[in-house]
């Protein structure tokens, strides 16, 4: 799994601090990271991921007979993200329920109702965001490891 969240200046030693005890918990350690500084651009764009701090990249090794307690251990760290005012960038998002979405994604509401309006009959769309946005009663099965 691929784990790529975006923290603002004011909340990176937090962050970090948080992430260790998080990775204690679970007894996960990232196999490669990297570390960098952002900027948030002024685009007006709906779905922005950027803010003027940091992302870090995680890779995590998948445990298929750990499943579940790998859900946990990624819906922990977006919960901890989200009260620190951070956000994920979605092409890397192993595990994020609609809630947190929506949390991280403020403008997420405005974006659905373009995508209804310009796209009408649903042509463009993505398994990530039927499953996130719930869209057409899709759910997954729990218990299906790779559809996260």
């Amino acid at each position: 799994y691929e784990y790529q969240p975006f923290i603002p200046h004011d909340s990176i030693f937090k962050f970090y601090h948080q992430f260790l005890n998080i990775c204690n918990k679970y007894n996960f350690r990232s196999f490669l990271t990297s570390f960098k500084i952002i900027k948030k651009q002024n685009d007006n764009i709906l779905l922005n991921h950027t803010l003027d701090g940091f992302t870090l990249t995680f890779d995590f090794p998948k445990y298929p007979k750990e499943y579940t307690k790998q859900k946990n251990f990624f819906l922990e760290m977006n919960d901890m993200l989200i009260k620190l005012n951070g956000k994920l960038y979605l092409g890397k998002t192993p595990i994020l329920n609609k809630n947190q979405f929506y949390e991280m994604y403020p403008k997420l509401h405005d974006f659905v109702n373009l995508k209804k309006k310009l796209d009408s009959g649903d042509i463009i769309q993505s398994s990530m965001f039927r499953r996130i946005c719930e869209l057409y009663g899709e759910r997954y099965e729990e218990n299906n490891y790779y559809n996260y």
